[in-house]
């Protein structure tokens, strides 16, 4: 059986636009962005897999409002940041594997994002979570 290796991809956001960039090609890309002077955002790779993209810009400010409510700079040592999709069984077991990798004290929550548009009422549940301490 012969395993055919993947290579990483990174995901930035560019002009509104998401891309995937080879991890190989990283360097090179930002260097040309930086000569261009375009302005580029490396997107939050777990949280992007965990949603596969879905409503990124709105999860993503949701959990960053989150974690000013709950300031997370008074938490030490806060690391091991996870994201799921509730009801996403690959994200969840994603999650939980994640969860139970950290040490000391953990903080986990579900925050309801709205991804309501203009045609349709709705909402994800997002679980996040983190570890702190020493």
């Amino acid at each position: 059986m012969t395993t055919i290796a993947t290579e990483k991809k990174i995901t930035v956001k560019v002009n509104n636009t998401f891309i995937s960039v080879n991890s190989s090609d990283y360097k090179s890309f930002t260097q040309i962005m930086n000569n261009s002077g375009q302005e580029y955002t490396r997107v939050n790779q777990t949280l992007w897999d965990a949603l596969e993209g879905y409503e990124y810009d709105t999860v993503n400010k949701a959990i960053q409002k989150h974690m000013d409510e709950i300031n997370i700079d008074s938490y030490d040592f806060a690391d091991n940041f996870r994201y799921a999709v509730k009801y996403n069984e690959d994200s969840e077991k994603q999650y939980e594997d994640k969860r139970h990798s950290g040490c000391c004290g953990s903080y986990d929550t579900v925050i309801t994002v709205d991804t309501s548009s203009d045609y349709q009422n709705s909402s994800i549940d997002i679980l996040f979570g983190f570890n702190y301490g020493h």
